[in-house]
C-alpha cells in the first residue's frame, strides 16, 4: 500500500516513475502533463519521436480517438498491443507532434489498474526505461545503477525477467489487423510453414531486428530487439538468439543471413558460420520481404511482388528499394524498378532528408539551381546545397538507390515538410499525415511515353509548390499519382508475365493511406493481393523469408 501511494503522489505531482513490468524497466508519467512529458523526452533524448499512451479505458480512448469495432476488438484482446488510432483532436503536441495517429493499450498488469484507480489520471506516457538508443533495461542492479538517479520514483521486484520483451504495435489496414512490431503477446507464437525449417536460424537484417529458429515446421519468430547499431543492442540480440536457442532446444544445422556484408547480423552469422564449421547462405533483402509474405498465406506458385522500403543491397551492389519482382520461393527475376538516383552521403542521405531532395531534382534538371524553392534554399542554406551538388557530380559518388522509401524523404523536403528525420520514417510519416488532411483526388500527370522517369512527379510538384498549392493537397496527389503509377506498371507487368496475383510487402507499406489506395486500386484491376498481417511488412518480418527460402533451396537440391 505504501509503494502504490508513493507512486500515485509521484505521478499526480508530474514527476517520472520508474517500474519493473515483465517484459523489462517502463518509464510513466501523467499524459496530462506536458512539462512531465518534456523532461521525460530529455531523459530519452527523443524530442520528436512519438510517445504511446496507456490509457485507462475504452471509454477514454472513444472520447478522444477514432475507433472502429475491429481497433476495440484489438484493444481489448488478451494480447494488450499498442493500437495505432487517428485523434479526434490534438490531446497534446508534446506526446505525438504534428501527427493525427497515436498508438494507444490498455493496462495489462494489476498495478496499471492501481495507478489509475489512485492517481484519477485518464491516461499515462507508457514508454521502455533504456539510456538512448540502448535495449530496455531488465536487470536490477543495472536498473538502478542508471534509473534511480534519473527518475522521481524507482520500483522493483524481485522476480527475475528473462526474455525482455517491449510492447507489440499493431494497425488497421483495409480492415484487417497489420502487426508493425511483434513483441509481448505475440512472440514466440510460431509461423505455421508448410514444410520442415528444422535446424535453420535466420538472422534477419539490421533495423527492426528479428531473427527466427526454424522447429520442425514452426518458424518461431523472436520479440522486436531493435536497431543493431549500438554495442548494447549488439549484445541484446546475441544473448537473445542464445537464450531462444536453449529454450527451445534448437541446434542449428544451417545459418542464413542478408546479402549487406556491413549488417552486424550479417557479420555475426559469417563468425558464427565459421567458428561451428556451419554452412551459410544469403539471401537477398527484397526477396526475403516477399516469400514472408508467401509463408504467411501458403503460396507455393510464382508471383509478382512489389517491395517498398528504405534500403535494402540488390545484385548490383546498389540500394534497392522499390522493385517489382517475378519470385518463387528459390528464386526471382526484378521486372521493374524505381529510377536510380544518387545516394550523396550513403546513410547520411537517409537521416538528411534534404540531401534526397537535391539529388532527385539533379537528375532531372541539369540548371538545379532555377528548380529549387526559395524557401528550400533558405532553409538549408547555399553552401550545404553548393557542397552536395559537388559531390554528387564527383566521379567518386557512384552509390545509387531505387528507394521509395528516400522518394518519400525528397518529396517531405522539398515542399518544406520534414528536412530531417531525427527518428526513422519520421518525414514519410508527416508526408501520410498530411495526405490524409487532404480529400483531393487529383493527381499528376504520368508521363505515358516513359512512365519510369519520374520527372513527372517533380514538374508538378514544383508548379504546385510556386502556385501555392496547400502542403496538405500536394502530399495527398503525390500518393494519389503513385497509386496511378505503380498500378499501371504492376498491370502491365501481369500481362507480359502472365501472372494475376501480386504481394506487397517493405517497411513502406505501413503507411495506411497508400496501401489501402493501392490495395483497392489493384483488386479493382481483378487482381489477387497479399499482404501481410501476422507477419511485419517491415524488416521485423526479414527473418520468416530466409528461413523459407533457404529450406526451399535445400529441398530442391536434396541437401539434408
Amino acid at each position: 500500500t505504501e509503494i502504490l501511494e508513493a507512486a500515485s503522489l509521484c505521478l499526480k505531482d508530474g514527476g517520472i516513475l520508474a517500474l519493473k513490468g515483465v517484459g523489462g524497466f517502463n518509464w510513466i508519467t501523467a499524459a496530462t502533463n506536458d512539462e512531465s512529458i518534456y523532461q521525460l523526452r530529455k531523459l530519452k533524448h527523443r524530442y520528436a519521436k512519438p510517445f504511446a499512451l496507456m490509457c485507462r479505458d475504452v471509454e477514454w480512448i472513444q472520447e478522444h480517438l477514432n475507433m472502429s469495432a475491429a481497433e476495440k476488438q484489438e484493444l481489448e484482446s488478451w494480447r494488450r498491443a499498442i493500437v495505432v488510432l487517428n485523434e479526434k483532436e490534438k490531446i497534446s503536441f508534446q506526446i505525438n507532434g504534428y501527427l493525427q495517429t497515436l498508438g494507444v493499450m490498455l493496462p495489462y498488469q494489476p498495478i496499471h489498474y492501481d495507478l489509475f484507480r489512485l492517481t484519477g489520471i485518464p491516461a499515462f506516457i507508457f514508454t521502455s526505461a533504456n539510456r538512448p538508443g540502448e535495449p530496455m533495461l531488465t536487470e536490477n542492479e543495472k536498473a538502478q545503477e542508471y534509473l534511480i538517479s534519473c527518475s522521481d520514483l524507482y520500483i522493483e521486484h524481485n522476480r527475475p525477467i528473462h526474455n525482455r520483451a517491449d510492447d507489440s504495435v499493431i494497425r488497421i489496414i483495409n480492415n484487417r489487423t497489420q502487426i508493425l512490431r511483434r513483441a509481448r503477446g505475440y512472440t514466440p507464437e510460431p509461423i505455421i510453414h508448410d514444410e520442415s525449417v528444422e535446424g535453420g536460424l535466420a538472422f534477419g537484417a539490421e533495423m527492426t531486428s528479428v531473427f527466427a529458429l526454424g522447429k520442425g515446421n514452426d518458424i518461431l519468430l523472436s520479440q522486436y530487439i531493435g536497431n543493431l547499431n549500438d554495442f548494447e543492442a549488439c549484445e541484446a540480440y546475441k544473448e537473445t538468439m542464445s537464450r531462444f536457442s536453449h529454450l527451445f532446444r534448437s541446434k542449428p544445422s544451417w545459418f542464413v543471413a542478408d546479402l549487406h556484408p556491413e549488417y552486424y547480423s550479417t557479420r555475426y552469422a559469417e563468425e558464427e558460420s565459421q567458428n561451428l564449421k556451419l554452412p551459410l547462405y544469403k539471401v537477398q533483402h527484397h526477396h526475403a520481404h516477399s516469400v514472408s509474405v508467401m509463408v504467411e498465406h501458403q503460396l507455393n506458385n510464382e508471383y509478382l511482388a512489389l517491395c517498398l522500403d528504405g534500403t535494402g543491397l540488390g545484385d548490383d551492389g546498389q540500394s534497392w528499394g522499390g522493385e517489382l519482382l517475378r519470385c518463387s520461393r528459390t528464386g526471382y527475376k526484378r521486372i521493374f524498378h524505381l529510377p536510380y538516383v544518387p545516394l550523396p552521403g550513403g546513410d547520411k542521405a537517409s537521416r538528411e532528408c534534404w540531401r534526397m531532395a537535391i539529388s532527385y531534382l539533379h537528375t532531372f534538371y541539369p540548371e538545379t539551381w532555377i528548380h529549387l524553392p526559395d524557401a528550400f534554399i533558405k532553409r538549408i542554406g547555399e553552401e550545404k546545397i553548393k557542397s552536395l551538388i559537388r559531390l554528387i557530380e564527383s566521379p567518386l559518388s557512384g552509390h545509387l538507390t531505387s528507394s521509395m522509401g528516400r522518394l518519400f524523404d525528397a518529396v517531405s523536403s522539398l515542399t518544406g515538410i520534414c528536412d530531417n528525420n531525427t527518428y526513422q520514417a519520421e518525414a514519410a510519416m508527416m508526408l501520410e499525415h498530411l495526405a490524409s488532411q487532404s480529400e483531393t483526388r487529383e493527381h499528376y500527370e504520368v508521363d505515358k511515353k516513359n512512365k519510369r522517369n519520374l520527372k513527372f512527379l517533380f514538374d508538378g510538384i514544383l508548379n504546385d509548390l510556386e502556385n501555392e498549392i496547400s502542403k496538405a493537397d500536394i502530399a495527398r496527389k503525390f500518393h494519389n499519382t503513385l497509386v496511378i503509377f505503380l498500378t499501371e506498371e504492376i498491370f502491365e507487368a501481369t500481362q507480359n508475365e502472365k501472372l494475376s496475383e501480386v504481394i506487397l510487402s517493405g517497411g513502406v507499406f505501413q503507411n495506411k493511406l497508400l496501401s489501402e489506395l493501392l490495395i483497392t486500386s489493384l483488386e479493382n484491376r481483378k487482381l489477387k493481393v497479399y499482404y501481410p498481417t501476422q507477419v511485419p511488412c517491415n524488416d521485423g518480418g526479414i527473418a520468416v523469408g530466409q528461413l523459407a527460402i533457404v529450406s526451399a533451396y535445400r529441398k530442391m537440391n536434396n541437401i539434408l
